[in-house]
């Protein structure tokens, strides 16, 4: 019962820190994400992503998803190539978001 209760606190937690991010936020915490989990190879992240799925992990629309990646990668942070996704400046990318202590 213990355990399933800090599981829940836990979700509650992770669901309030999105809550409160900006969109460019919640598209970085999502890369930040999947490079953690999935790796990076060749530079670019272990999996392929539409920007419509990129959009509907990070709760935004396919527009603004697809803004935030083409601002992110004229600042450099990031490179694509179809739908595969690099990260360049990981360390960059986690200062952004630090405040919410979520990546």
């Amino acid at each position: 019962m213990l355990f399933y209760a800090e599981e829940l606190n836990k979700s509650e937690n992770n669901i309030r820190k999105i809550a409160h991010m900006n969109v460019r936020e919640r598209v970085i915490d999502l890369l930040l994400y999947i490079h953690r989990k999935f790796g990076q190879t060749n530079g670019f992240i272990d999996i392929e992503l539409s920007r419509k799925e990129i959009a509907d992990f990070a709760g935004t629309t396919e527009e603004q998803a697809i803004r935030i990646l083409s601002s992110l990668k004229k600042e450099s942070l990031i490179k694509t190539e179809g739908k595969r996704v690099g990260i360049l400046e990981v360390s960059t990318l986690r200062a952004e978001i630090m405040e919410h202590k979520y990546f």
